[in-house]
């Protein structure tokens, strides 16, 4: 039989052996288990955070197509109900035609400008035009009215209307509006 010496000091190399078979255990469950999940999980969150981006990217996309597929229906329906979409864009007459609905309405400092170059689509043209005038309310209110029972075919995109202070009833307006003509120059 063993002396209790003997059995002291077998047990202490038998919990210095226990002791590093737990560290290399440890080791083997982190350099083998964990630093490669947590690597493979890092990598997921970063392509979900991409798929993410991505949909609101398509979904931005989605709702620009919306805007223009209802643009085209309202001009598809303007058409209908009897606005003419000119062969060419012609606008010496809208703006002759625009500037007397301005005259009659008494409108002051009134200005048009064309913003940018006709953008072209399939089976139209788009003219974006920027007025900027000032007036009494009703006869800017008549002003607007007016221009849109123009023949020619035109939207409104914005309106601001601001009031003038210390004069009362009179507004400052800047409209941005566009005209259509068709594509075939």
């Amino acid at each position: 039989m063993r002396s209790l010496q003997s059995q002291i000091i077998w047990c202490k190399r038998l919990q210095w052996v226990l002791w590093a078979a737990m560290v290399l255990i440890a080791g083997v469950f982190y350099f083998v288990g964990f630093r490669p999940t947590t690597a493979h999980i890092a990598r997921l969150d970063t392509d979900i955070r991409a798929k993410r981006q991505e949909l609101r990217e398509m979904e931005g996309r989605a709702n620009t197509l919306q805007l223009v597929i209802e643009d085209v229906r309202k001009l598809r329906d303007a058409i209908a109900a009897g606005k003419e979409l000119p062969k060419q864009k012609n606008l010496p007459q809208f703006i002759m035609d625009v500037e007397r609905i301005s005259q009659q309405a008494s409108l002051k400092e009134y200005s048009l400008t064309p913003e940018a170059a006709p953008a072209k689509h399939d089976l139209f043209r788009q003219l974006p035009i920027k007025l900027r005038f000032k007036g009494d309310f009703r006869n800017v209110f008549a002003f607007l009215q007016q221009t849109e029972q123009l023949q020619r075919l035109t939207r409104v995109r914005r309106i601001d209307i601001k009031t003038i202070p210390n004069e009362p009833g009179q507004v400052n307006v800047d409209l941005w509006m566009n005209i259509y003509y068709s594509a075939e120059e």
